[in-house]
């Protein structure tokens, strides 16, 4: 625009800086600077006076100075709404991440490197894994705990060899058909083949069909319990060396595995789910025609008690004695089956009532 004597002036909005050109951005930071009751307030840093002073009373000085004491009051007032409306807001809590549950973790791994693992029912991933020593009783008896991961080298590599050979005789099916009862999947292959034999005999296809179990006469619960004492215990050196002779019996490798596939301690029957009054994690034994236990029995029986009683506080000795009675049965075993791996199945203690079979042994 023209000012006096054709002399070239800027607009209201348009200033010259110091270099020599013009822009607006003074009178825009005017206009939108913020006002209080009418008045701008004079733009400060944060907290500060226009003196220098800094803190929240230098910053109310200054604003009651410059605007008045009705302006202090109105910003007053909405910041004490703004905190009042802050209130009822519950505080943001993080999630805890989940724990990692260190079963499903060895699960995984081995479905990693065995095509077809995942795809088998959870039990079963789990009693392979168990029988390879990859998983084992965390102390309780079900809980359990992994012992071997893929970064121990060759340990970890001959425990996958191992479910993985399993697998493939088993061809990834569980051993449990659908009717109930087939080969035990806690079984080792020396075991399980020695149960297949007598399955196919004409007296068992007679009784039941092929429908059959091998059960335990000291439960796999209670010899998880016998485990558990043993973890680490110096003074369980008896039962660890009763173990390391039944590797080479039972065809297994882990301690686990050893004492479920004891041959003394198993008895084929009829199967789980057909049999009347299964004494679960109790003692399941055989007797003799007058109704009283059968020597391999007893000593398993007492072994069994000696069991229940394990502490903190038991000895060596307390070991000893349980490895002596499992010896004992084992040896009687051996002599009374000509050394077969599996005793005959005990036909005549059980009884047919409808559909179910009741064994009569006392249990």
């Amino acid at each position: 625009m023209e000012g006096r004597n054709g002399a070239r002036t800027l607009g209201p909005d348009r200033l010259p800086c110091r270099c020599g050109r013009s822009y607006r951005r003074t009178m825009r930071a005017e206009q939108h600077r913020p006002t209080v009751s009418g008045k701008r307030v004079p733009t400060v840093a944060a907290g500060q006076s226009a003196d220098g002073r800094t803190g929240p009373v230098a910053e109310v000085r200054h604003l009651q100075r410059v605007a008045g004491n009705r302006a202090v009051e109105t910003v007053l007032q909405r910041m004490a709404k703004k905190k009042e409306k802050g209130k009822g807001r519950a505080p943001v809590v993080e999630p805890e991440p989940e724990p990692v549950n260190v079963v499903d973790a060895a699960l995984g791994a081995i479905a990693g490197r065995l095509p077809g693992f995942g795809e088998l029912p959870r039990n079963v991933r789990i009693d392979y894994a168990t029988n390879a020593g990859i998983l084992q009783p965390a102390g309780d008896g079900e809980a359990l705990e992994t012992v071997l991961t893929p970064d121990m080298g060759d340990d970890y590599e001959d425990a996958i060899t191992e479910v993985q050979g399993e697998l493939g005789r088993r061809g990834f099916v569980s051993g449990y058909d659908e009717a109930g009862a087939g080969a035990s999947d806690w079984a080792s292959s020396r075991i399980s083949g020695a149960a297949g034999s007598l399955r196919e005999s004409a007296e068992v296809k007679e009784l039941w069909g092929g429908r059959t179990t091998l059960h335990h006469k000291i439960s796999r619960s209670r010899l998880d319990l016998l485990l558990k004492w043993m973890k680490g215990n110096p003074r369980a050196k008896p039962m660890e060396r009763f173990i390391e002779r039944m590797k080479e019996v039972t065809g297994a490798t882990s301690d686990t595995k050893v004492l479920w596939n004891m041959p003394a301690n198993l008895e084929l029957g009829a199967a789980s789910d057909t049999r009347l009054s299964d004494p679960g994690s109790g003692f399941d034994g055989n007797v003799d025609q007058s109704g009283r236990n059968t020597p391999r029995t007893s000593a398993l029986s007492e072994a069994d008690r000696l069991i229940t009683q394990l502490s903190e506080a038991s000895t060596e000795e307390d070991f000893q004695e349980i490895a002596d009675l499992l010896e004992e049965a084992n040896v009687r075993h051996l002599n009374a089956y000509r050394g077969a791996v599996l005793s005959d199945p005990q036909v005549g203690q059980w009884e047919q009532k409808g559909s179910k079979w009741k064994r009569n042994n006392g249990t």
